[in-house]
């Protein structure tokens, strides 16, 4: 019985010498009754091993942290990477491609906390203020021009469990989207601003079903500037539905609806400036009704962990939009038979085997994507894939090694070419993109 004692002992020691910053020796008190309870130690042996531990955790480095007692838990990560790009963009109409090559890092530092009673906050800092990217460029001779920290994100969110539903959750701020959502629809960089709310049932322990929505302002007015009218709002609303087939497999499938408010804007009117500020940005807020199916299947496979997605969607207003005088999707030589149906699909298809968990891990993929010319809107779409632009389809093949636990080596090949060659626009200006990334990256 003492070998079993001093065993257990040992074991609070070193869970102990391992705690995050937020533990507490008494935080292991339920642990310490179930001895007692036990009769592994007596409560005087008891009563010193709280007093020892309180003694051992005030002298380590997390003991000498102090938060407040209403932190229930801090979580901190950071995710910087290293980055070699090459670019080959031809225009339409034109012979030559241009070319660049870019040396890029990004940066990007959260610190999240958690309260009682379901509450939680996070504060994430980026390099780059753009929307759709984190990425600052190599260059000017050491200076630390363009080397700012911006807010990535910055919440408030509430998670609860209720006799009404087994999930609760809303958010307000700027805060990662919840959707499930191709990064071809929504870049991955893009956090929204607004507002989100989730509910989730669980059915018979294999059946999920969840129903999401949010608002976001797109476009904030000053209302005290002449021809000021109304902020424009992205509208997102989606159903999950989620089937754990067996052993660490498990289906999705989850439609959504993304749908603008309409109007445009101007650095006189928005409270902002002349919004948004990513890599091919329109200040276009209308005629954007798109609907998707989004499907997933993750599987394993000889004890390889797999995953078979695909998606297809189409714009509702695609043809208005096009139509619209105003817009930045209407080709510059408008004419009749250019307003075809395919102008408003979106379609992706896509295969990944293998993991980036463990040291020595690797991941292969391949996706197809097929954009549209009004499918989607480019202040949302991935900003690698054509360069941002519409009126494109093609491929990525990526393949990634995981030198440790924490580094990443990533490769990343890129190609598109226009869907028709004889649209231009100012948002599918493109005749063929392709693109060379080499990432090494870390996660702690």
């Amino acid at each position: 019985m003492r070998s079993i004692r001093n065993l257990m002992l040992c074991a609070l020691g070193v869970g102990l010498s391992l705690s995050s910053a937020t533990l507490h020796a008494n935080e292991l008190g339920p642990l310490i009754e179930l001895l007692i309870k036990k009769d592994i130690i007596t409560a005087e042996e008891a009563e010193e091993l709280r007093a020892e531990l309180s003694t051992e955790y005030a002298a380590t480095p997390a003991g000498k942290l102090s938060l407040p007692e209403k932190v229930k838990q801090l979580r901190v990560e950071a995710d910087l990477r290293t980055r070699y790009q090459h670019e080959s963009v031809r225009a339409q109409g034109q012979s030559d491609a241009k070319e660049r090559n870019r040396w890029r890092y990004r940066l990007k530092m959260g610190w999240f906390y958690k309260f009682s009673e379901g509450w939680s906050t996070g504060i994430q800092v980026e390099t780059s203020d753009n929307s759709d990217s984190t990425n600052t460029d190599f260059g000017g001779y050491f200076d630390k021009e363009g080397d700012d920290l911006f807010l990535g994100q910055v919440y408030l969110d509430y998670s609860s469990r209720t006799s009404f539903a087994d999930l609760i959750n809303f958010t307000v701020g700027k805060k990662k989207h919840p959707f499930m959502m191709p990064s071809a629809v929504w870049d991955s960089d893009i956090n929204p601003e607004g507002f989100t709310q989730q509910m989730g049932w669980i059915y018979e322990g294999d059946h999920w079903l969840k129903l999401r929505a949010g608002q976001y302002l797109i476009d904030e007015i000053r209302e005290d500037r002449t021809g000021a009218e109304r902020d424009r709002w992205l509208f997102v609303a989606q159903a999950e539905y989620q089937y754990h087939l067996g052993l660490r497999s498990d289906l999705r499938i989850a439609p959504y609806i993304l749908v603008e408010s309409g109007g445009t804007t101007s650095s006189s009117i928005a409270e902002g400036g002349n919004t948004p500020s990513n890599e091919n940005h329109i200040p276009y807020f209308r005629n954007m009704a798109f609907v998707a199916l989004p499907v997933e299947w993750k599987f394993h496979y000889r004890n390889t962990p797999q995953q078979l997605s695909a998606a297809v969607g189409m714009n509702l207003k695609g043809d208005d939009a096009i139509l619209d005088l105003r817009s930045p999707y209407r080709p510059t030589h408008f004419s009749g038979s250019l307003l075809r149906d395919s102008n408003n699909l979106f379609l992706q298809t896509a295969y990944r085997i293998g993991s980036n968990r463990n040291a020595r891990d690797w991941m292969l993929s391949l996706e197809y994507r097929y954009l549209g010319a009004a499918a989607i809107t480019p202040n949302l779409s991935d900003s690698d894939f054509g360069k941002n632009r519409l009126n494109q389809k093609g491929f990525i093949l990526s393949g990634s090694y995981m030198i440790s636990d924490s580094v990443k080596f990533e490769l990343t090949y890129l190609s598109s070419e226009a869907i028709r060659s004889n649209w231009r626009s100012q948002v599918a200006d493109a005749s063929d993109v392709d693109l060379i990334q080499v990432d090494l990256s870390a996660k702690f």
